[in-house]
């Protein structure tokens, strides 16, 4: 069959037009519609990662971008700053601990000897020893410390055996208060007294040298000054 006329007239008028467009031509056309969008004068272009936007979705997006990442270096911040705070904490009540019992040693040796005024140093340093010890162990609000890591648990297991028996033995020291005190007070007389019964028991001495006392006499004084200076 014959071909249609006019769609042989159609065909030769688009390969014509086709034909009449350079290849740059071409080029340029298909980057302006990839560029232009619905409205005139707004243009879309690619960023990595945020594919093809225009300007102001571009700006948008980066703003935010930005503002998030600020945030987070914020976050970052303060992070690194509370836990740095947390660890100068753990290590002062640490120290603070090891001063405490230190300190415990001497109130109660000074305690044993009846000093009134170590009784209360023994009580308040027992009890903040006991105090930062439970808070390394377990945390405590009181001492404003958190709970060490599981890897020091067995070293806080027997810190805390040491720290439980020198809280006992403060108790019992505070319990026997009154009795050191009175105990001490009475030492205190006999020391005072024994200078006075020394220099006695040598004048009984020298006066039975000098009256020719017989020798067991003489051996009995003597007896007497050591007696003095024994007690």
């Amino acid at each position: 069959p014959e071909p249609d006329a006019g769609a042989s007239s159609q065909y030769s008028e688009f390969a014509s037009s086709t034909q009449s467009y350079a290849p740059s031509e071409l080029g340029d056309s298909m980057m302006q519609s990839r560029l232009q969008v619905t409205a005139p004068g707004i243009e879309r272009f690619h960023l990595p990662g945020l594919g093809i936007r225009t300007a102001a979705s571009h700006r948008r997006i980066l703003g935010w971008a930005a503002v998030i990442a600020f945030l987070l270096l914020i976050l970052s911040i303060a992070w690194a700053l509370i836990s740095a705070n947390q660890l100068a904490m753990q290590v002062a009540s640490a120290g603070q601990g090891l001063t405490q019992s230190q300190r415990l040693a001497k109130s109660a040796s000074q305690a044993l000897q009846g000093q009134p005024a170590a009784f209360a140093e023994v009580r308040e340093s027992a009890s903040l020893l006991s105090e930062n010890v439970k808070g390394l162990a377990t945390g405590s609000s009181n001492v404003g410390v958190d709970q060490l890591d599981g890897r020091y648990s067995a070293a806080l297991q027997e810190i805390g055996a040491s720290a439980k028996s020198a809280q006992q033995a403060a108790s019992d020291v505070l319990s026997h208060q009154n009795a050191l005190i009175d105990t001490s007070s009475l030492l205190k007389r006999i020391n005072a007294q024994s200078g006075d019964l020394l220099e006695a028991a040598k004048a009984v001495q020298d006066l039975r040298v000098q009256t020719g006392a017989p020798s067991n006499e003489v051996a009995a004084a003597g007896e007497l000054v050591m007696l003095t200076q024994r007690i």
